[in-house]
């Protein structure tokens, strides 16, 4: 049985690919913090890695790696409206290997350093009292 997912490109996987794709996605949303490989990933839910990738993308439109990243990225802004946590705290909290990678992750992302993003919602923070 196979299942379409991208009319235009007619591109096909199986139900269980399908499935286990989704799930790669839930596992992933489950813990942000943890670090594994595509490979271990694969294994975990039941696919190969090659399927898992290709199919992530096609499925979601982005990579596992920009998935993980943007799930990271939304956690630290959440924190980040706390003013007592540090920066570091953060980092170290959804899962980057470092404050260094952090902050050039989120700047990326976000345009402005995490420590600027805490600032800036402090900021707001008091205007609304």
């Amino acid at each position: 049985m196979y299942c379409m997912i991208m009319e235009e490109k007619k591109l096909y996987f199986s139900a269980h690919e399908l499935k286990c794709i989704k799930k790669a996605k839930s596992v992933i949303a489950a813990d942000i913090t943890q670090h594994l490989s595509i490979e271990k990933l694969a294994l975990h839910v039941g696919i190969n890695s090659y399927k898992l990738k290709y199919g992530f993308r096609k499925l979601y439109g982005t990579s596992i790696y920009q998935f993980l990243l943007q799930s990271r990225i939304k956690q630290a802004k959440r924190l980040l409206h706390n003013p007592t946590l540090q920066v570091k705290v953060v980092a170290m909290q959804c899962g980057f290997k470092n404050v260094q990678h952090f902050i050039t992750c989120f700047k990326k992302v976000e345009k402005i350093t995490p420590g600027q993003f805490q600032k800036k919602q402090f900021e707001k923070f008091l205007k609304c009292k």
